[in-house]
């Protein structure tokens, strides 16, 4: 098992004490929407949803959100995981706000900055 950590985002807000814990040992899928960026493993699906100024802004916001993603994610899934590796979380985001969450991954919102990540949510 291989627990990451997420923080809830809802109105483009971090939710204060809140987050999403999936073990992404058993990730599945990354697929990419108009507005989404959807991560799904056994028993849990995360919708990360974005916006921008034009629904070209928001698919390019969430392929951008799937390709930082996946470097990270694979080294942690499936069986190959290292027992070390296995025993500790990885906190999606330490620390950063919402103008870091953007700069990180690189999605924008270019009319009104710090709206481009609307939602993380937990299913």
């Amino acid at each position: 098992m291989k627990l990451f950590k997420f923080p809830v985002v809802t109105g483009d807000a971090l939710v204060a004490s809140n987050s999403i814990w999936a073990d992404m040992s058993t990730l599945q899928d990354i697929t990419v929407g108009t507005t989404t960026c959807v991560l799904s493993g056994t028993g849990w699906v995360i919708t990360l949803t974005t916006d921008g100024d034009d629904t070209a802004e928001s698919l390019l916001n969430a392929n951008k959100l799937a390709d930082y993603f996946v470097p990270i994610l694979l080294e942690y899934n499936g069986n190959a995981v290292h027992r070390g590796q296995s025993q500790s979380v990885y906190d999606v985001w330490s620390g950063l706000d919402i103008p870091g969450i953007h700069a990180a991954t690189g999605i924008v919102c270019t009319t009104t900055p710090n709206t481009a990540l609307v939602s993380v949510v937990l299913s």
